[in-house]
């Protein structure tokens, strides 16, 4: 074959040409390969069969693709007729046809049952400060680390026009998640969830109140466990039963959300008249 040919090969196959010009300057000199067949005996013969089956192939691309269909067309006809021709000895069983994944379909579909088994959970994160007013009623709030806003005395406030603080507002029980000592890598809601409703159970199993006022997205979700939220409103207050404490739950913005927003007030003092509809 020479060498316009080869190159022709070459490029129909789709692989790049590399063509020496000129020899670099202390360069070592090439040498020829000496080609595997070349140590045998019949590698003359063999190497001039090669060529002449490829002189033979036809000078365009077209005559390959009519040899790979009749090629193709050979291979699908009936297996009696081909075991028919073969030769003695080499008769083999009917051939099946199965059909083969490819690679890219086998890696697709393991990556599907990795990501349909795997539940990615997601993680929490928050600061809720605990008040026990008195026998009858507990306050929990969610608050931001670093936000300095005078939640306390709103507190006072709204339990004082409330007629349930009698006194002074008690020291607050702090409760932070993930927690400091915790060397469990489960930070998930459902965790947080069970810590701070085991933390309750503790507080209030021999000592039950009959209100509990959850001020913020953190206090609701975590106290109330499940999927409960405060609705996307923040206007919008609700009401429902704990039953998991058997008390009522009142459920409102965070008080450094109502500092921030004042119009938050009048929902809040409305359902603060349903919770303890004897006060004024």
């Amino acid at each position: 074959m020479n060498e316009q040919r080869r190159m022709q090969y070459l490029d129909a196959m789709g692989i790049d040409m590399f063509v020496p010009r000129f020899v670099l300057a202390g360069a070592a000199l090439s040498s020829q390969c000496e080609l595997p067949v070349a140590k045998q005996a019949a590698a003359p013969a063999v190497a001039k069969g090669v060529a002449s089956v490829l002189d033979g192939i036809g000078d365009d691309i077209g005559g390959a693709i009519g040899g790979s269909v009749g090629s193709t067309a050979a291979a699908n006809e009936p297996a009696q007729e081909r075991t028919s021709r073969a030769p003695l000895g080499l008769v083999s069983e009917p051939e099946k046809s199965k059909p083969q994944k490819s690679a890219s379909s086998t890696v697709s579909s393991i990556l599907a049952d990795l990501q349909a088994k795997t539940v990615v959970k997601p993680s929490a994160k928050f600061f809720l400060q605990l008040w026990r007013v008195h026998a009858d009623l507990l306050v929990v709030d969610s608050r931001k680390p670093g936000q300095a806003l005078p939640t306390d005395t709103l507190l006072t406030n709204i339990l004082k026009a409330c007629g349930q603080l009698p006194q002074s507002l008690p020291r607050a029980e702090k409760l932070q998640w993930p927690m400091v000592d915790d060397a469990t890598k489960d930070h998930s809601w459902t965790a947080a969830q069970e810590m701070v409703q085991s933390f309750l159970e503790g507080r209030l199993l021999s000592n039950p109140v009959k209100h509990i006022l959850l001020f913020g997205d953190d206090a609701i979700r975590a106290v109330l466990g499940g999927d409960a939220e405060q609705p996307k409103a923040p206007q919008q207050c609700f009401h429902r039963p704990a039953d998991a404490f058997a008390c009522e739950a009142y459920c409102m913005p965070s008080l450094g959300e109502i500092l921030l927003q004042p119009l938050l007030k009048r929902p809040v003092w409305h359902l603060l008249l349903e919770a303890f509809p004897s006060q004024p």
